[in-house]
């Protein structure tokens, strides 16, 4: 049975390798392993490896992988340089990546270029709008200072003032103590 029958719920590829899932038939490890001699537990650690180097397969909804005919041409390449024994398996999966996403990478990195660059310019943007809060804050620090000392300058000349009214009203209570009684009158 093939993975085109089975509604994938992720068709993820890596490299945005430009394959339309949809369109191309998929087929299942056990599959992949017959097409190339192999042990579908071989097919399993091939993708691991490849998945460590960022590649994506396809996931069903069950999370199993399904592999396009893409996938299976890197596997035979793959194939190909591990039984020719002139390659590591790491240098050898390398290789089967710059052969098949050379262009697919180069248009992916533009992409994370693209990408940097709209973090970079909303970074400055940000960057830019917390340099304004800090001066708001700073001139709202300084407006604030003037404030404080207005009021306690305020509350300095009011003091003096009541200060001064209850002397005057405590002289006048005390200089008519020293009158006579009958002196209220006048």
């Amino acid at each position: 049975m093939s993975l085109q029958e089975i509604p994938f719920t992720s068709t993820k590829l890596s490299f945005e390798s430009g394959v339309d899932s949809a369109m191309d038939k998929a087929y299942w490890t056990k599959e992949v392993a017959e097409m190339l001699g192999v042990k579908p537990v071989t097919i399993r650690a091939w993708a691991l490896l490849y998945e460590q180097r960022g590649y994506r397969f396809l996931r069903d909804d069950k999370d199993r992988r399904g592999f396009t005919e893409q996938d299976i041409t890197m596997f035979r390449h793959y194939q190909e340089l591990i039984n020719s024994k002139s390659m590591s398996q790491d240098s050898a999966i390398d290789a089967v990546i710059a052969r098949h996403f050379n262009t697919s990478i180069a248009h992916s990195a533009i992409e994370s270029t693209e990408a940097f660059q709209q973090f970079e310019k909303r970074y400055n943007n940000l960057d830019q709008k917390v340099d304004q809060l800090i001066e708001m804050n700073r001139a709202l620090a300084e407006r604030l200072d003037k404030q404080t000392e207005y009021i306690e300058d305020s509350l300095k000349k009011r003091d003096q003032y009541l200060t001064q009214v209850l002397r005057g009203y405590l002289e006048s209570a005390a200089q008519s103590n020293k009158k006579k009684w009958w002196q209220f009158f006048k």
